[in-house]
Formats: structure tokens, C-alpha cells, sequence
């Protein structure tokens, strides 16, 4: 009898069963759970209920963006994706991921040619390709559909939104995003009808909602159910396919609830930046974006990697204009040795971890000084990186002009969620024990460790060559891995 986890297949096919990740873009682990117990994911909440599927949550680390989740979880490593957008000093580039040419540019940085599709899969509507022999609206590959198939480019927004998004646009934005759903489930559903072994999903209608209607509002929970009726035509659909499929349904990142930077202070990260006051004389000598609640500032008249003396030094009442905005949490200086985390009323060395005055970090969990450590450590990572405040609810203060938004620290913007088939567990050596009391996985590279696990697991991978080892060392053959937690809605 097929295992309960099991969707579709003929009987009569003697295949292993294929693999399908369906990522649920920017959903947060919190408002899926809220979601399942008001009923408005049933098909995802019968499979929990029934026990062939578990939840769990997996920890989205700093940048909390989907080009570098997916960099991690379809290649393994994120390092080349210092954020959504990012400035090069070396090159002089300015990047965005979304852009074909620039995301190409930055895959080639990432693969190793055994990415997680390499072995005969497809990728769909992703951002990177995972090595796929094949793939349908691929950023990195031109959007194509096939393998040379023309172009069928998403409709773009500015990449700085506007202070004020006409209704109109809100509209077409939703309009675009149902009918790219939509061609997406076409896709899949011909990819199971050619019995394609690994199939890799972006689908989108939940996070372009939640960044203009907020996080929890209606029309966001609205395009969460939308995904959730998806996922349900995808089960029947699998019907008519030549093999059987387990399905994992994860997210990349979550969401979180806030208010604007320049609501609540007058002005634009920007122009706070530049503005004489702050010492920057020539405008054309830095270079700013943003990243939800992470601000990015570069600096092209420095070296690489300023100091915060040498940062102070050239702009002398850049640090103080910063952190006197209301909105701004803390300063991130990565420097040429050891990153400093500076506040308001103290200061804290990445290196040393040794505190002056009040640790800025206090209110940004646990997790906040590996996360921030890592991301100083990242090729590309801006000069300073200015963080927004985040209350004890969660709210944050994204610089750009959204509702919802996440790259950064605070709220629900980090908590992804990752619901697998019961018959495919998380091995326990995978999971982060550093924080007291949970057990999870951090980092988009640690949930593609346990997909290419996954994989070898259903025969669909060669285990010898293409396990990595995650850092707390190999699982041994048959030994056993810990229950999921979080079983259920």
C-alpha cells in the first residue's frame, strides 16, 4: 500500500516516487498556523490532520529574502546574495535579483553544477534554477519557458516603490500575480504528466499582497487560501501522472507588520544619508538601498570595508544623523577585522562580544548576533547597514514604502515554515540546539542539506556523492532521526 504521503501515480508504475516542493512565497509559520486553525488552508490542514504530512518552522536567516533563501535551499550556499539589491564596490555593479542578467551573474557565483534539480528536475517560477536540466520562468535563465523556449518576463515594479501606489496598480499587481499562478500550476501539472522525478515550485499570491495589505490583512490571507486551492488542484491533477509524488510545502522567508521609515521620520533613508549635515559632501560617493527593515549604505570614495573610525573620520555626523532617526534600531559596521553593532545607548563587538552601555541587540532575539556576523562576513555586505527598530509586538520600520516587509531582524519576518511528509523526517543532526529550548533549522543551506537527504532517501539522488555534510557532522546509516515537532495544525 502507498505510503499516506503519497499523492496520484498508476498503480502499475514501478518507479520511485518523485519529490515536489511547492514553496509558499513569504509566508510566515505564525499566520499558517493561525490560518490552519480558522480553516482556511483544508487541503494542507488535512494532511496535517490525517498525519501524513508535519509542521515545523525553520529559522530564515539575515538577509531574510527570497533570492537568498532560494539561493540557499536550490544550491546550498547563499554567500553571494548580500541582500534583495546590493551595490559592488569591486565591480562598480549595482545588482538587483530580480533582473535576468544580474541574477544569472550571481548564479554562476553559486553553483557547483549538483544543485538541488541537477539530477533530471525542474524548476518553476524560481529565482535561481538549482541546476535544472529544464526550467519554466526562471529569473536567472531569462524567464524562459523550457529550455529555450521565448521569453515570458513578469511584469516588474520600480525597484524603489512609490510614496503613494495608485489603487489601479494594486490591482494590476494582483491581476499579474493570479494569472502567473496560474500558468505556474499548468506548468507543474505537465511536469507530473511527463513524470518528472523532482519538481521545484515558486508559487506566488500571499507575499506581493502582504507587502501593500499587511502581513495578516484580508487580501493577503485571501491569496494564502488562493495557494492553498492550489495545492489541492496540484493533488488532483497528480491523478492522471505516470508516478506517485510526495510533496513538501515550505515557505523562504516570513513577514512582518510595520509602518515605513519615512512615516516616522519625515524623510527617506536617503535623504538622511546625504544630506550635508551628515558630511556627504558629493552625492555621488554614496550609494543607498534597502532591503525591507535593512537599510544599505556604500561608500565609493573608501576602501572596502571601512572601519568605524575610518567611517566616523570621513562623515562625522553620519553615525549620530542615523541614530538619532526615530525608526533606526542600530548600526551594523562589518570593518576590515571584527563587525561592530553601534546604538543609541551602547555598543557591541561581533568579535569579541564584549557590550559598552546597553546591548543594541537586546531586543532582536537570540539569534541576532550569529545572524549579524554572518551577514558582515558576506562578500557585498554594505559599509554600514542601518536596521530599523522593532517594538515588543514585532513591528518593524521598513525603508521601503511597504506594509509588510522582511530582510532583516523582528517579528515574524524570520519563522518560515517547512510541512513534510511524515515518512520523510528532519534528522535530528541537522537541527540548531544554540538557543535554549529550540531545536530548529537555521539557514536555507540547512533545509537543502535535508532535501538532497530527501532525495537519496527515495532513490532519486546518489547519496555518496552529493550528501553534504551539514556542521555537526554525517548521519550514520540508520540512525534514527528525531520526530518532527510542531505535528498538526
Amino acid at each position: 500500500m502507498a505510503p499516506r504521503s503519497e499523492i496520484g501515480g498508476r498503480t502499475a508504475d514501478r518507479r520511485p516516487p518523485g519529490l515536489l516542493v511547492v514553496q509558499w512565497d513569504g509566508v510566515p509559520a505564525p499566520l499558517l498556523r493561525q490560518a490552519l486553525a480558522g480553516g482556511r488552508c483544508p487541503v494542507l490542514g488535512t494532511w496535517l490532520a490525517h498525519g501524513s504530512h508535519r509542521l515545523e518552522e525553520w529559522w530564515c536567516r539575515v538577509p531574510a529574502t527570497t533570492p537568498a533563501s532560494q539561493a540557499g535551499l536550490l544550491h546550498g550556499t547563499s554567500t553571494a546574495v548580500p541582500a534583495f539589491r546590493w551595490f559592488e564596490k569591486s565591480t562598480g555593479r549595482f545588482l538587483v535579483s530580480r533582473r535576468p542578467a544580474d541574477a544569472a551573474r550571481v548564479e554562476r557565483r553559486l553553483t557547483n553544477g549538483r544543485g538541488l534539480l541537477a539530477d533530471g528536475g525542474v524548476s518553476i517560477g524560481t529565482m535561481f534554477s538549482g541546476d535544472a536540466p529544464r526550467s519554466h520562468l526562471v529569473v536567472s535563465r531569462g524567464l524562459a519557458l523550457g529550455p529555450t523556449g521565448g521569453p515570458a518576463r513578469r511584469r516588474h515594479r520600480p525597484e524603489v516603490p512609490p510614496a503613494v501606489r495608485h489603487l489601479r496598480d494594486v490591482a494590476l499587481d494582483s491581476l499579474s500575480v493570479s494569472v502567473l499562478q496560474r500558468l505556474e500550476v499548468a506548468l507543474v501539472r505537465h511536469e507530473m504528466a511527463l513524470g518528472t522525478p523532482v519538481v521545484v515550485v515558486d508559487l506566488v499570491g500571499y507575499d506581493e499582497r502582504a507587502h501593500h495589505a499587511g502581513p495578516a490583512g484580508r487580501r493577503a490571507v485571501d491569496g494564502l487560501a488562493g495557494l492553498d486551492a492550489a495545492l489541492g488542484e496540484l493533488a488532483r491533477a497528480a491523478g492522471d501522472a505516470p508516478r506517485r509524488y510526495r510533496v513538501v510545502v515550505l515557505s523562504d522567508h516570513g513577514q512582518s507588520d510595520g509602518v515605513p521609515f519615512r512615516r516616522v521620520s519625515g524623510r527617506r533613508l536617503d535623504q538622511v544619508v546625504r544630506r550635508p549635515a551628515a558630511g556627504a559632501a558629493d552625492d555621488g560617493a554614496v550609494v543607498v538601498a534597502a532591503s525591507g527593515n535593512l537599510g544599505l549604505v556604500w561608500f565609493r570614495d573608501l576602501p572596502e570595508r571601512p572601519s568605524l573610525a575610518t567611517v566616523a573620520a570621513t562623515r562625522p555626523r553620519l553615525v549620530q544623523a542615523l541614530l538619532s532617526q526615530p525608526g533606526v534600531g542600530f548600526l551594523l559596521v562589518p570593518g576590515p577585522d571584527a563587525p561592530v553593532v553601534v546604538g543609541a545607548r551602547g555598543a557591541r563587538d561581533l568579535g569579541t562580544d564584549a557590550v559598552d552601555g546597553v546591548d543594541p541587540l537586546r531586543p532582536f532575539g537570540p539569534r541576532a548576533v550569529s545572524d549579524l556576523r554572518r551577514l558582515a562576513s558576506l562578500p557585498g555586505c554594505a559599509d554600514v547597514v542601518v536596521h530599523s527598530t522593532v517594538d515588543a509586538g514585532g513591528t518593524v520600520h521598513p525603508f521601503e514604502e511597504l506594509v509588510g516587509s522582511h530582510g532583516g531582524l523582528g517579528g515574524p519576518q524570520n519563522r518560515a515554515f517547512l510541512a513534510h511528509p511524515t515518512e520523510l523526517a528532519v534528522d535530528a543532526d541537522l537541527l540548531d540546539r544554540t538557543v535554549p529550548g529550540s531545536e530548529t533549522l537555521v539557514g536555507a543551506e540547512a533545509v537543502h542539506v535535508q532535501l538532497v537527504r530527501w532525495l537519496a532517501d527515495l532513490g532519486l539522488r546518489t547519496p555518496e556523492r552529493d550528501q553534504p555534510v551539514p556542521p555537526s557532522g554525517v548521519r550514520r546509516p540508520g540512525a534514527p532521526a528525531r520526530p518532527a515537532a510542531g505535528a498538526g495544525a
